[in-house]
Order: C-alpha cells, then structure tokens, then sequence
C-alpha cells in the first residue's frame, strides 16, 4: 500500500509541469536511501524526462548525479541496459566523476569499464552560434573556440530572445564536429571541414603476421643502410689491420720496433670496432625506423 501510495504521489506531481532537477535529485537520494526503489525510479524518469523544459542552466554536477542516480536505481531493479545507458550518460558529461562507493560493487565496476571506454574514444566538438549564448551541460559555448566533448549524450541550452531558453538532448558521435545554430528550436549541424590542397605526407607501417615490416622512409633509410653498411664494413677492414700488426708484432726483431707496432695494433683495434659499432646502430635505426602514435600509421594482416 505504501508503494502504491508513493507512485501516486509521484505520478501527481509529474502533472504539475518541469521537474526541479535539484529538488527532485534530493527526493531520488532520499527514496534510495529508504529503499524505495519503484518511487525512485518514477523521479529520475520525470527528471530525465523534463531536461528539455529547463528554464534555467542546468549545471553539470546536477546532471551527472541525476544520471548515476538513474543508472543505480535500474540496476537495483535489475534493469540492465536502462543502468548502461543512465551511467553512458553520466560520464559523458563528466569523465572523470567517479560512481559513490555507497551503491556497491557491481553498479561501481560496470561505471569503471563504462568510463574507460569513453576515455578511450575520440572526442567530438560543439561550437556555438553566433551572438546568442549556448552552453552544453552547463558549460558555456564559443562561436571561436569549439569545445571538445566525450562521446555521448549532452544537453544543449541556447538563450532565446525573450530571455528563454531551447534545450535538446543530442548524441555526439566519436570524432564528430558540430555547430549549434537557433532558428525557432535548437539546430545542429555537422561542421564542414575545410578542403586541403595537399593531403599531409604520413609515414605507412605495415606489419604482417610473418613479421615482414614496410615503410616509406625513402631516401633518409636508404642513406641510414647505405652509411650502416660502409661503417660495419670499413671497421671490419680496421679489425683485419689490427690482427695482421698483432701478428708482426710477434714477429718483429728489433726491439725499437715494439712500440710502434703495439700503439697501431691498439689504434687499429680500437678504431675499427667503434666503426662497426657506429655502422651497427645506423643500420638498426634504418631497418626500424623512429615512429610515434602521432606520425605513424599501422595495418595489420592476420
């Protein structure tokens, strides 16, 4: 009868028109607090429901503790998907929030491999319109400086004329760049990247299953073996020099001829491995060149 009773007062005060996200966050914390779970569930509905009649900026902090209360809640309920979804959204507009410890571990573990997903995904941008003010979860958009958001869903509030506010919720899509526009609703474009006249040159790596490795290194590696291969070489020859005046050396008859013979033995020692040492090592960068995430790019054959 209780929980009858709490979706009926739920359900009426959903009739009353947009939800006060603030006043409604503290009611969904109190119902989970007095394991109310169904009553909990019909707040954060209404909450999530009621973003895009928001007349005030909604802050990012009420938005991600709405979301992760949702998500808990569906997970309680053992609504699955309903708790990935709720939880997307919560890190999407704040990554690094971390989920209160106080819902336990499972809600806490599927938050974490949810974050680090989102983390690892390419960024999107948002730039807003020109003059009117913008702002998506909370944080003000430029019409100069576009502002990268995470993969995700966002809420998006541009001031109207009157001193109102549109707002829509819109999934921003890896890599993706938008402009928020206002024409009588919320407008959003994708941004048209200007053409290039000159693709950048990018170095290609492509390594195989059997290990064969292939690069456009042109003429840099081919100089870097040519010069490996002449130094490995001229210190082979030093080394050769070398035994040959060892050999002398013993064999020599005259004692003035000792000092000599030791010093160009040790000289030609000495210079021919650090030839074959210097050749050794261009040869190696030659054969696998420097590369970095940013410069180089792999495909793989299985």
């Amino acid at each position: 009868m209780t929980g009858a009773l709490a979706l009926l007062m739920a359900g009426a005060a959903w009739a009353q028109g947009c939800p006060d996200l603030g006043a409604t966050l503290r009611e969904v914390t109190a119902a989970i607090d007095e394991v109310r779970l169904e009553e909990a569930q019909v707040l954060t509905d209404r909450a999530t429901d009621g973003l895009e009649c928001q007349t005030e900026v909604v802050n990012s902090l009420t938005l991600v503790g709405l979301y992760q209360s949702a998500g808990a809640v569906a997970y309680f309920l053992g609504n699955f998907n309903q708790a990935d979804d709720a939880f997307a959204r919560a890190i999407a507009v704040a990554p690094a929030s971390r989920l209160d410890p106080a819902y336990g571990d499972g809600p806490a573990t599927i938050y974490e491999n949810l974050r680090e997903a989102t983390l690892g995904a390419a960024a999107g941008s948002l730039t807003g319109p020109e003059p009117v003010e913008a702002w998506v979860d909370g944080r003000p958009l430029s019409p100069d400086y576009p502002l990268d958001v995470p993969p995700g869903f966002h809420l998006i509030q541009v001031a109207t004329p009157s001193g109102g506010l549109l707002n829509t919720v819109h999934r921003v899509a890896p890599g993706e760049d938008l402009i928020v526009t206002r024409d009588g609703a919320v407008q959003i474009k994708r941004k048209e990247r200007p053409p290039t006249d000159e693709p950048a040159q990018q170095p290609v790596i492509t390594a195989s299953g059997g290990g064969g490795v292939e690069s456009t290194g042109g003429g840099r590696r081919v100089g870097l073996l040519a010069a490996g291969g002449l130094g490995i070489a001229a210190g082979a020859v030093g080394v050769v020099l070398a035994s040959l005046s060892h050999e002398q050396f013993f064999q020599a008859t005259s004692v003035d001829d000792l000092d000599t013979l030791r010093m160009r033995t040790n000289v030609l020692a000495v210079g021919g491995i650090g030839l074959a040492a210097v050749g050794a090592g261009m040869l190696g960068v030659g054969v696998i060149p420097r590369q970095s995430g940013a410069e180089v790019l792999f495909t793989w054959r299985f």
